[in-house]
């Protein structure tokens, strides 16, 4: 699902990416809720999901702040570290402190992360939020890359020689081993 933090508009296209993990029956039966919610509710043009709606079905689950399409990544990217600080402890109020991680990421070459990961683990320290590295995983091995490469031109009506064009090849977006995410986030440990 993607959450958003007001009242779903039926004009309104802003959407962000959100981790939504069950960690138990209930919270698996609240997922299926929040996404029944998001494709009856909050449709346009992709199913979501507000903020109140997690809330009131929050039992169960465990609450990822989500990858750099997520609303705080988003908001550390382009407002103010205030701001950031807000988001985050809006999400953790709304799924109780030990149901919400900040969500960090490894991909150097995309300059965006960097910022991010800094001001993710800055947040950490400061909100007593706890950190869970984890893959933006859009293929399963890294020799899948080629492939989604070519899925992804031919969603988006590109060639693969364009130049200027959404691509996931030069980074880590494969389903990572133990032993990847251990030796990426080993300054974490």
């Amino acid at each position: 699902p993607h959450p958003r933090a007001s009242p779903l508009a039926k004009n309104d296209k802003t959407r962000y990416h959100l981790t939504i993990l069950a960690k138990n029956i209930t919270g698996y039966k609240n997922l299926l809720k929040l996404t029944t919610i998001g494709w009856l509710e909050g449709f346009y043009y992709k199913p979501r999901i507000d903020i109140e709606a997690l809330q009131k079905h929050r039992e169960g689950l465990v609450v990822l702040s989500g990858c750099l399409s997520s609303e705080l990544c988003q908001t550390i990217l382009h407002a103010s570290p205030k701001k950031a600080k807000e988001v985050a402890t809006r999400y953790q109020k709304s799924v109780g402190a030990e149901n919400f991680f900040l969500e960090i990421q490894h991909h150097p070459e995309i300059e965006d992360y960097q910022k991010v990961r800094e001001t993710l683990i800055e947040l950490s320290d400061e909100l007593n939020i706890p950190l869970v590295a984890t893959n933006d995983v859009h293929y399963l091995r890294k020799e899948d890359a080629f492939a989604q490469d070519v899925l992804v031109c031919i969603r988006t009506n590109k060639k693969i020689e364009d130049q200027d064009r959404l691509s996931m090849r030069a980074s880590f977006f494969h389903f990572a081993t133990e032993a990847e995410m251990k030796e990426l986030f080993a300054d974490r440990k």
